[in-house]
This record gives structure tokens, sequence and C-alpha cells, in this order.
């Protein structure tokens, strides 16, 4: 009786590794038969495909460009058209304020900010239209919006600065009318509203200043010389209670 021959694992691994072995040796062997011709052919190949891939990238940069360029030119086009309708909702506004109705002309401007949101000058005159009702909290809020959006606008600066000094918030309305004198305000109420601030602080010298200035704007101004007269006298009354120096003996 023939004796049954098996295959162990371990001569199994053995001629596994001996025909990988001769596989990778054909391969190098194959690698080395190729001509210098046929090697210059792939790398051409090869390179034609690095390019097609860098020309293909580069189309999609570009693409993307002209979308961000496109982008932006139609955000711009809207911009222009919204100032174009909130132009028109502003004229239309003004039309209505110099008519006297000023519901339609707040109608008119609030519409002009919504389609500007910087449009300062529509601010302006929303507060205008408010401090015209008798309601000086939305017209001060529309004040300090232009000035938000424009802090040297000069008129807002003014109107903001004269209504907080008749709600009699003074420390507010001090400041708006001391940037509108650096502004160079040509308001005498501007001027007579800061003297009677500092009037109210004891400050008779620049209340004095501030009441002669109101004066060279308006000569006519009552209330501006009766101010002045007020500082000139708490000013003298300052001088005359100060103790005399006496003089030592020597």
């Amino acid at each position: 009786m023939k004796k049954k021959w098996t295959m162990t694992p371990l001569l199994l691994i053995l001629i596994l590794m001996v025909c990988g072995c001769a596989a990778s040796s054909k391969e190098e062997k194959k690698s080395e038969k190729v001509s210098p011709g046929k090697k210059e052919v792939l790398q051409k190949s090869e390179d034609k495909k690095i390019d097609k891939s860098d020309e293909k990238s580069g189309r999609e940069s570009e693409e993307k460009r002209l979308e961000q360029s496109e982008a932006r030119a139609i955000r711009r086009m809207a911009r222009e058209i919204a100032r174009d309708r909130g132009a028109d909702f502003y004229q239309t506004g003004m039309t209505e304020f110099n008519k006297g109705d000023f519901e339609d002309a707040i109608i008119a401007f609030k519409k002009a900010v919504d389609e500007n949101p910087k449009d300062y000058q529509s601010y302006y005159a929303l507060g205008r239209s408010y401090e015209k009702l008798a309601r000086p909290k939305e017209a001060i809020a529309s004040y300090e919006a232009a000035l938000k959006i424009k802090p040297d606008y000069l008129p807002a600066r003014e109107a903001a600065g004269l209504l907080y000094f008749q709600q009699k918030q003074f420390q507010e309305a001090e400041a708006h009318l001391k940037l509108a004198r650096t502004l160079e305000s040509k308001v005498a109420e501007v001027y007579y509203c800061l003297g009677e601030i500092e009037q109210r602080e004891k400050a008779c010298k620049t209340a004095i200043i501030a009441y002669e200035q109101a004066l060279k704007l308006n000569p006519d101004y009552v209330a501006a010389r009766n101010g002045l007269k007020a500082a000139q006298a708490a000013c003298r009354k300052k001088r005359s209670s100060k103790p005399l120096k006496t003089i030592k003996a020597q």
C-alpha cells in the first residue's frame, strides 16, 4: 500500500515565496527590455496627462474667478438700483415735507432708508419730520442714525444738539453742540445753547464767548444778548467776591 503524500504548511509557504520572486524577476526583466524610444513615448503620455490635469484645474479656477466677478457686478448693480429707488423716495418725502404732510413724508423717508441704509440725508429728513410732529425720541434716534453713518454731517449734529437741549438732556446736548462748533456751525442758536450750558456750569467766561458768537451771527438775537449780560454780571460778581490780597508789612 502506497503512502499518501501531503503538503505541509511550511512547504506551501516556501513554494509561494519562490513563485513570487520568480514573478518579480520576470517583471524586472520585462522592464529592462523596454526600449529607450518606448520609454520616451510613455513619459510623453504621462506629461500629457499632467498637462491636461493642470489645464482642467486652470479652467476651473478661471470659471470660479468669472463667477465671483459676475456676482460682484450683480451686487454693485443692485446697490445702484437701490440707491436710485431710495433717491426717488427721498424726493417724494421732501415734496410731502414741504407741503406740510409730515406723516406721508415719514413713510417716504422710511422707504428711502430701507432701500439704502447708508442714506444719512434721509435719516436726517426723517428726524426733522418727527420733530415737526413733536415726537422727539424718534427724531433724536433718526439724527443719531444719520451721524452714525456720517459723523461730520453738520445739519444732523446741530439738530441733535438743539433737540437734546430742548429735552433738558444737557450733557448730550453739550457733546453735540461742541462738535457742531468744531465743524464751524453758522447757526446762532448753537452758540446760544452752549452759552446757556456754560452758565449752568458757572463758567461765565466761556459763556460770554459763546453768547458773543451767537450775536455775531445774529445781532438781533435777544435771548443771546440777555444771556451775555447775565454772564458778564456773573463774572463781575466773581471778581468782586474774591478777597483782596494783603501786603505784609516788612
